[in-house]
């Protein structure tokens, strides 16, 4: 966690509208993919319905709303 902290205390905002768009493209990719990821679903669904682990994986682990 104090790396992390380190880390986030040097770093600069962005605020090239360019780079910013990047960032949440990215972040929506790695979101959509997350979501199809078989190995997180097969966890989940040893404890949970499937219903509600899709509603838990696309607003919760995975919400990349635009």
């Amino acid at each position: 966690m104090k790396i992390h902290c380190s880390i986030a205390l040097q770093t600069q905002p962005v605020t090239s509208r360019n780079e910013q768009m990047l960032i949440q493209a990215r972040k929506q990719n790695y979101c959509s993919h997350q979501r199809e990821n078989n190995k997180t679903r097969r966890i989940l669904e040893k404890s949970f319905e499937s219903e509600w682990i899709e509603r838990y994986m696309s607003t919760m682990l995975f919400n990349c709303a635009v």
